[in-house]
């Protein structure tokens, strides 16, 4: 990675949001969208947001201008305020500053015939081919790293280099076939949260692990020999390769201390995979059974009941592994649960 990458990897703050608008509010259209680990583990660090109405809207395509929004604040480039030098992106317009910062930079280049196509939909080659840049120039034998995925030859000559740097770098994310790269298939919001979320950890940023979407290392280099991958090992196997656990953070959603009859909480943890996980709420609830969601990423739900009351009650989280090892960690914060028969 370069000086200048390097630099800019230690003030990353990704914010997907085009309208500039934080929204406090749980992103109420991703519970079950596929990468809400990411996107919510971004969200939670002010690393992206949500429109005023409370959506991400995952399923939208990027447009080009969109993405140089992106990258400015993910990259903290130089060059915003200047007026871009391409005829199609007039200095008024909403994006000028990022297009204008992405251009100098190197990041994102225009067309020959000097325009830059703002509102044109970006693929998933373009947008990869983009944050291979950001990994550095060091070119891997593409034709050994690609032959991996089942669609190798969908990919266009001039993307071949990049994303092979992106599959060995291990950001290329694709659910729920992380067997193909759907080079020329449309980028969306939550795919390219996935992917920023990748280039981010590979970066330097501290994240939690995931690998939900991503090709395993040793996964066949024979097409003959190739079927469709889970996104993360069975959990079985994870762990007996895993000794000792570790829980790394506990997050609690949403982020409140008093809770009523009705009210539904989150508890998602971040701690060694293939574990079995639990929590429990100090005089309200026991042994509540958390699923991992992702490699290493657990959740589960907690409805409160008309019966539960409860001040200053702590939320614990327990692992236990095949070998009968076991950690418990207790969240941040005391929690109220009032019970609506003694208002």
């Amino acid at each position: 990675m370069g000086r200048f990458w390097k630099a800019a990897a230690a003030s990353l703050a990704l914010n997907l949001a085009i309208s500039g608008i934080a929204v406090a509010a749980p992103l109420r259209d991703i519970a079950s969208f596929w990468a809400r680990p990411y996107i919510e583990t971004l969200a939670e660090r002010q690393f992206v947001e949500g429109f005023p109405d409370g959506t991400f809207r995952p399923d939208a395509p990027i447009t080009r201008a969109q993405f140089a929004a992106m990258a400015l604040k993910a990259f903290d480039l130089p060059g915003g305020g200047e007026r871009p030098d391409f005829r199609d992106v007039d200095r008024n317009y909403w994006a000028a500053s990022a297009i204008a910062a992405v251009s100098k930079s190197g990041l994102v280049a225009g067309f020959p015939d000097g325009t830059f196509h703002p509102e044109e939909n970006i693929t998933r080659a373009q947008a990869l081919v983009i944050l291979s840049r950001v990994l550095g120039t060091n070119r891997p034998d593409a034709a050994a790293t690609l032959q991996r995925y089942a669609d190798a030859q969908e990919v266009p000559e001039w993307a071949r280099s990049a994303i092979a740097t992106a599959a060995d770098a291990g950001i290329l994310v694709n659910y729920p076939d992380s067997t193909v790269i759907e080079p020329n298939s449309l980028a969306t919001r939550g795919a390219v949260a996935a992917l920023f979320y990748q280039t981010l950890a590979r970066s330097g940023q501290s994240l939690p692990p995931l690998e939900i979407g991503t090709l395993a290392p040793n996964a066949p280099a024979n097409p003959e020999d190739r079927t469709s991958q889970p996104s993360q090992p069975p959990a079985s196997n994870v762990a007996a390769r895993n000794d000792q656990l570790a829980i790394e953070r506990i997050v609690i959603v949403p982020a409140v201390r008093s809770f009523r009859f009705g009210d539904e909480l989150l508890v998602r943890v971040f701690a060694t995979p293939g574990a079995q996980a639990s929590f429990s709420i100090q005089g309200v609830a026991q042994a509540i059974p958390l699923q991992e969601v992702g490699s290493g990423v657990y959740e589960g739900n907690y409805t409160v009941r008309r019966e539960d009351q409860g001040n200053n009650a702590r939320i614990a989280v327990s692992l236990q592994n095949q070998t009968g090892g076991s950690v418990t960690r207790t969240a941040e914060g005391t929690y109220t649960f009032v019970s609506v028969l003694n208002r």
